[in-house]
Parts: C-alpha cells; sequence; structure tokens
C-alpha cells in the first residue's frame, strides 16, 4: 500500500507502508497524540479539543484503513457508533465549516496521508504514556470531585 506523509507546510513525501491496517491505525493515534499533546484522545474526557482531535482520528482511521468501526472504537475505548458519529461529524464540518478546516487542513485533507510509521516500541512508548495520563486525569478529576461534594456538605 502506498501513502503520504505530511507534515504541515512540507511537500508529501512518498513511502510504502507495509504495516498491517491495525499498526497503521495505532501510527495515527500516536502521530496525533504527539501532535496534540493536551488533547485526552484515550481518555474520558468530553472537552471540545479532545473530542475534536478523538473525532479526527476516527475519520483517519476509518477512511484510511479497512478497520470496522468497532476495531476503531476499541482503539480508544469507545464503541461502534461513537466512532461512526465521529467521521460524520468530520466530514460534515469539512464540508460546512471554514474555521474548522482552516484550523485542521493539514490533518484532514488528504485521503492517504501517511501517518510516519513508528517502531513497534516507539508507538507503544507513546500510547502507553497517553494510557498513563488519561487514567491519571481521570482519577484526579474524581478525586477532586469528591473532595468538592464533602465540601458542600
Amino acid at each position: 500500500m502506498i501513502s503520504y506523509f505530511i507534515y504541515p507546510g512540507l511537500a508529501k513525501v512518498k513511502r510504502t507502508y507495509n504495516g498491517s491496517d491495525l499498526d497503521k491505525a495505532k501510527d495515527i493515534l500516536a502521530f496525533l497524540s504527539l501532535e496534540f499533546p493536551d488533547a485526552d484522545i484515550l481518555g474520558k474526557s468530553r472537552d471540545r479539543f479532545s473530542v475534536t482531535i478523538r473525532q479526527i482520528f476516527c475519520y483517519l482511521a476509518r477512511n484510511n484503513t479497512d478497520l470496522s468501526y468497532e476495531k476503531i472504537g476499541n482503539l480508544i475505548n469507545r464503541d461502534h457508533a461513537t466512532v461512526f458519529f465521529a467521521t460524520l461529524e468530520i466530514k460534515d464540518r469539512i464540508k460546512y465549516d471554514k474555521k474548522f478546516l482552516a484550523k485542521y487542513q493539514d490533518y484532514i485533507e488528504f485521503e492517504t496521508d501517511t501517518i510516519e510509521k513508528y517502531t513497534k516500541r516507539e508507538r507503544d512508548k507513546i500510547l502507553e504514556k497517553k494510557i498513563a495520563e488519561s487514567k491519571a486525569y481521570t482519577s484526579k478529576n474524581i478525586n477532586n470531585t469528591f473532595k468538592n461534594s464533602l465540601k458542600k456538605k
């Protein structure tokens, strides 16, 4: 499978992608995690920025791999309906929201973008770090919510 890698502001570089679709989806996830370190892609955060990056991942994974909605959802701890909605949402936003397109165009305008193929060790390290961050974020929010509820009483 031939695909392209795009860095914002740089030309396309043609590369051959030899990995499986699951590896490609994980590479997309690792790439977005590095590009948007503040986004809680794997966590439960529902802030607008994290949700948008999560939706972009679903859109890219669906359009650049042959993975089912369910398998893509398993990568980010979501169900198939969430992935389906995310891909539709990004398609609509590309079509109608010019501000959105201007902001994220370098990441979503291409059909067969290449996400740099990481070694398995590099990719797993990036994803493990992201998982640890999302767990820490979630437990911190739960603890703060619990403490706040005690203060109110």
